[in-house]
């Protein structure tokens, strides 16, 4: 058979011409993969297995970008064939193997499979935060959210800072689509990192804004009073609980939240305005005049 070369050079003479190992084009492949261009990637597996048909690092690799371009049941082909090639100890090889088999299940329209398999690569392979984030992404992809809140804790404790990266990215998405109006890609990404770190404020505060741009005011409630829940001096969280209130006419409720959010930022006009608005609403006459007065002197005063 051909041989593939390269030409080794020093100082710029050409000195001889070598044959090209399976081994370099695996070493090409794994680069490229770290780097993310995982279907360059997949070319230089295709040479290394040419070149040497049971190079099993190379089948083996294939097959996890493939799992990274999506494509499932070929991945599980290859990792169970690098797994035949090489059955010893080769434990994550199988986690990956049950990964690939269980996502494959899902793209055929077979959760009970799918979550099976899942469940025996956590199984397998308990203690590593890498797998326990992959299901949960899997699981989630798939609305399976409550299995794959479970997870992303998993991950949390096993893999912190594989986690923070990601709620950093998701929170940063997040307040990109906000940013441009786009709120209900807004509100899915927050709901992601709800997810991801349970029962935090600024995401539960997030998730409620998103809620409340939409128009979804009912459903918005719950998410500030998480927030006042753990953090009853939250101003902006009271503050729109008094507006999500006053949109449903719930106007004495709203009145607390305005009072409470006057009494924690005195200085904020707004506060007072509102906190008139609903006063007057119920007939507290006086009060709203006070109310009133007060958010004008401050808003003159800026």
């Amino acid at each position: 058979r051909r041989r593939h070369t390269r030409l080794l050079t020093v100082t710029g003479v050409q000195t001889c011409a070598l044959p090209i190992s399976s081994h370099y084009y695996l070493r090409e492949g794994k680069n490229l993969s770290k780097e993310g261009n995982h279907d360059e990637a997949i070319k230089y597996y295709n040479k290394a297995i040419n070149l040497e048909s049971k190079n099993y690092n190379a089948i083996y690799n294939k097959g996890l970008a493939l799992i990274k371009l999506g494509r499932y049941a070929k991945a599980h082909d290859c990792i169970s064939k690098a797994l035949k090639l090489n059955p010893q100890n080769h434990k994550i090889w199988n986690v990956n193997k049950l990964y690939a088999l269980g996502c494959s299940h899902y793209d055929n329209n077979e959760p009970e499979q799918a979550k099976k398999c899942l469940k025996e690569a956590m199984e397998l392979h308990p203690w590593d935060g890498n797998i326990w984030f992959d299901i949960g992404n899997k699981l989630d992809e798939h609305g399976q959210y409550e299995d794959s809140s479970y997870c992303f804790q998993k991950v949390r404790w096993l893999h912190s800072a594989l986690l923070e990266g990601e709620l950093d990215r998701v929170i940063r998405l997040g307040l990109a689509f906000e940013e441009v109006g786009q709120d209900e890609k807004a509100l899915r990404c927050y709901e992601r990192a709800s997810r991801l770190l349970i029962d935090d404020t600024t995401i539960h505060y997030r998730i409620g804004f998103s809620l409340f741009r939409l128009g979804r005011y009912s459903e918005s409630l719950s998410h500030f009073t998480k927030v006042i829940i753990y953090e009853p001096v939250h101003f902006n969280a009271n503050f729109m609980l008094g507006l999500a209130y006053t949109q449903l006419n719930e106007y004495q409720n709203a009145l607390d939240h305005f009072q409470m959010a006057c009494n924690l930022h005195p200085h904020d006009w707004q506060a007072w305005q509102y906190c008139g608005e609903s006063n007057e609403r119920i007939g507290n006459k006086k009060r709203a005049e006070i109310c009133f007065k007060k958010a004008n002197e401050l808003k003159n005063s800026i």
